[in-house]
């Protein structure tokens, strides 16, 4: 079977998406006598993967690669594999299945709530092409399939729930760190779900004694202070340095449909702080962390976590809730989701 998976994208996420899927691939095309072809984005380093062969998409915009570019491309092979919600298949086409990892359309939205700005991005997937002639959707939690189930009024009559991971499978399981500095993370963006200002009253509110810091990563008003310490955008090395040393990793996102640094700060021991009542829900129920609901709650957890007497066992707790997300299981959900739309086919 000729299978073509679409890591072109061009996201915060796709870097590390494309970077932790990759070495898993040929194993997975080998197990399932794929002949794989990878497509990447212009200037894209060579794959140099045995047995998996590697398309450049032209330097063109969003809406030509979905609608003419890539449907055109894909015809020739069997499965697409794609996070491109507006990809327009039309006629002859594989069997495709749409990897919901992000929610695009809430990053630029003006909205309170960001339960309204997914009901908005859902109505548009409803629109596109691409959801109403696509085969298998993989969620990216149970929280997003369940409030699309909700929208829709009926289940996907072909869908599984597939976490992403953290820092690549090799990374990983080397970051634990036990000994962690008298630090709190914080990582700011443009995104509209991101609440800095919550994040800040909550550490003022906390009013740890010295040396405890706020480390404010991303982008962000000027917050410098004796407590606090902005660091700006860091490279993903230097990320990791910040949050394996951190203490702490307070999330400020009010809504996410996955949750991509929660697992990061898991998998470096970094118990995490975060605002309930989505996805984040699940990523630590299994231990790692607590859910808050307001600025009082976190600054309270933050206080209990810098009096706790054993924060290494805590730190192992965080650790160990972390290694249950890898992105070896993540290609294998994928790959499955392969099989369940050339089913769905049938």
């Amino acid at each position: 079977m000729r299978v073509l998976f679409d890591l072109s994208a061009r996201t915060k996420a796709s870097g590390r998406v494309r970077e932790g899927l990759l070495p898993h691939l040929p194993r997975l095309a080998q197990e399932r006598a794929w002949e794989l072809t990878v497509l990447v984005a212009p200037g894209a380093p060579p794959v140099g993967l045995a047995g998996v062969a590697q398309m450049e998409i032209p330097e063109r915009s969003d809406v030509y690669l979905e609608e003419f570019w890539l449907p055109r491309k894909a015809r020739s092979y069997d499965a697409l594999v794609t996070p491109r919600e507006q990809l327009r298949l039309v006629g002859a086409r594989p069997a495709t299945v749409l990897q919901l990892h992000e929610h695009q359309q809430t990053r630029y939205a003006r909205l309170d709530s960001m339960r309204a700005a997914l009901r908005g991005a859902h109505q548009q997937y409803r629109a596109s092409a691409s959801y109403q002639s696509v085969d298998h959707i993989c969620f990216s939690s149970g929280w997003t399939r369940d409030q699309f189930t909700v929208w829709e009024g009926r289940a996907p009559a072909s869908a599984s729930v597939v976490h992403l991971s953290g820092w690549a499978d090799d990374v990983a399981s080397g970051l634990f760190q036990l000994e962690k500095d008298n630090t709190v993370l914080i990582m700011a963006s443009s995104d509209p779900r991101d609440d800095l200002n919550w994040g800040l009253r909550a550490w003022e509110m906390a009013r740890l004694p010295a040396p405890w810091t706020l480390v404010v990563v991303g982008d962000g008003p000027a917050v410098e202070g004796g407590d606090v310490r902005r660091v700006g955008r860091l490279s993903d090395e230097d990320l990791l340095h910040e949050m394996r040393a951190a203490s702490a990793y307070l999330h400020i996102g009010r809504c996410e449909g996955f949750g991509l640094a929660v697992v990061e700060a898991l998998q470096a021991g970094t118990p995490v702080i975060a605002r309930g009542g989505s996805a984040v829900d699940e990523l630590l129920a299994r231990g790692g962390g607590g859910l808050v609901a307001t600025a009082a709650e976190a600054a309270a957890a933050l206080q209990a976590l810098a009096l706790d007497p054993d924060r290494q066992s805590t730190s192992r707790q965080a650790h160990a809730a972390g290694t249950l997300f890898s992105w070896s299981s993540t290609a294998r959900g994928l790959a499955d989701g392969v099989r369940a739309a050339v089913e769905q086919r049938r």
